[in-house]
């Protein structure tokens, strides 16, 4: 969907408004994670979901404990401050589930 060539013109991405924060809210969004922060998200993350495409569960996270939770926290900080990217975070696979109905038609 997002590979097919368009035509936009210009005129219009201009006529798109601007959003814009207050400097309190940009600070915010730009400030690293603390250690307690990372590890409140890994308290907070749902038990008995299915893993991403690493295979690793809430679960493994949450095993971990205060260890694993410095190392995570280290990649988020390397990731923020130094601007340093993991690779596998750059890339994404999008699959169409079969819920209901006729699976050959796409109209469901």
């Amino acid at each position: 969907m997002f590979n097919v060539e368009t035509v936009v013109d210009p005129s219009l991405l201009q006529q798109i408004p601007t959003s814009h924060i207050d400097q309190q809210e940009q600070d915010r969004q730009d400030r690293v994670a603390t250690l307690k922060e990372v590890m409140t998200a890994i308290d907070q993350m749902k038990n008995g979901q299915a893993p991403g495409k690493d295979d690793g569960a809430a679960e493994l996270l949450k095993v971990g404990g205060f260890p694993l939770a410095q190392w995570l926290h280290q990649i988020t900080h390397d990731v923020c401050i130094e601007e340093v990217m993991i690779e596998d975070w750059m890339s994404a696979i999008l699959l169409r589930l079969f819920e209901k109905g006729d699976k050959y038609l796409c109209d469901n």
